[in-house]
């Protein structure tokens, strides 16, 4: 629940606003500046995340084995786990970024 706190995915969303002109009009070519944008947002949701999960009382492994667990059963939590999962991906990223 509190990684989908409002200041969190606001928090998101302003770095993608922030940054989505950069990936306006890309196709195929890959910027090195792409990357490293996308590098930024991976330190970014990790870095919260891991705040959020000490504060729980709690860590990354047990957090991924919880949303292993539980998407199974839970449609939000497996959209919430396939989110926090494809943030990491660069082509992902890239994609969404370009669509925004």
């Amino acid at each position: 629940e509190a990684c989908l706190a409002e200041g969190v995915i606001q928090e998101w969303r302003t770095f993608m606003e922030e940054n989505e002109a950069m990936f306006e009009g890309a196709e195929e070519e890959h910027k090195f500046e792409y990357s490293e944008v996308h590098s930024l947002f991976v330190s970014m949701v990790e870095r919260r995340l891991e705040e959020i999960l000490q504060a729980n009382g709690s860590d990354s492994t047990e957090f991924y084995e919880m949303c292993r667990d539980q998407s199974q059963s839970d449609d939000t939590v497996g959209v919430f786990a396939e989110l926090i999962t494809s943030c990491s991906d660069y082509a992902t990223f890239a994609d969404v970024m370009r669509d925004r």
